[in-house]
């Protein structure tokens, strides 16, 4: 039951840094463009 809590909170907290990266890279293009149309 540990085992199957830890592996739970692993797969979750890879998801959770997955999804922040993805949003992140989003941001960031987001940025450089409206540097460069400005």
């Amino acid at each position: 039951m540990f085992w199957l809590d830890c592996f739970l909170l692993y797969t979750v907290s890879l998801i959770i840094i997955v999804v922040i990266g993805q949003f992140g890279h989003y941001m960031v293009a987001r940025l450089c463009n409206i540097r460069v149309l400005s």
